[in-house]
């Protein structure tokens, strides 16, 4: 993982790599997303809080990083997930949150539906954009 680097580019979440909108507007199979943040909470943590990472969905494989730290792996798009950080979480010095995403859309075993790679490039198909991230 990308620890303690700068990645080349970014990304509007929670829009697809593959949107427009996103700021980036093209496809790839492995995606990197890292973020860099204080305690929100503002206050020290303390043995009855749990710090909780909340993702409403991932499409499709994700393994997810804490202050260089594997918190978890996650598989499926369509469902929410929580991985419980708080032996990785810092509360006195910023946080580091790295999030490596596979999707390999229509080339995988995974459920994708009409989402196809080709409705990018010819998009008067009965397919639609793909959604990875």
């Amino acid at each position: 993982p990308p620890f303690n680097e700068n990645l080349t580019a970014s990304i509007l979440v929670p829009f697809p790599v593959e949107s427009c909108l996103s700021g980036v507007g093209n496809t790839s199979q492995i995606m990197w997303y890292r973020l860099v943040f204080n305690n929100p909470l503002k206050t020290q943590q303390n043995s009855a809080n749990s710090v909780l990472l909340h993702f409403g969905a991932v499409d499709w494989q994700t393994k997810v990083f804490l202050n260089s730290n594997f918190i978890g792996q996650h598989t499926g798009g369509y469902d929410s997930f929580i991985f419980d950080v708080t032996n990785s979480f810092s509360t006195t010095s910023p946080n580091e949150l790295i999030v490596q995403v596979y999707d390999p859309s229509e080339n995988g075993t995974q459920p994708n539906g009409a989402q196809s790679t080709s409705s990018l490039s010819s998009p008067n198909s009965d397919n639609h954009t793909p959604v990875s991230g």
